[in-house]
């Protein structure tokens, strides 16, 4: 499993997060061969306890349903 980390202070979180998960997906999918099981990856954002006013990322921004 990895867990990738952002700020909420800082709106270029989101997109770095995105970036790591494409590179381990992609690390992960050149050493399978015929294996399809998906990469367990856990997003957290932290810094949660500053003032809404210090947040550069909205919720709506890093919330996903499946």
């Amino acid at each position: 499993m990895f867990m990738i980390v952002g700020a909420v202070d800082k709106s270029e979180s989101v997109s770095q997060m995105i970036e790591i998960r494409n590179q381990i997906i992609e690390c992960k999918s050149v050493r399978r061969i015929n294996r399809v099981d998906p990469v367990p990856i856990l997003f957290v954002i932290n810094k949660t306890d500053l003032p809404s006013s210090k947040w550069e990322i909205d919720f709506d921004e890093v919330s996903y349903e499946r």
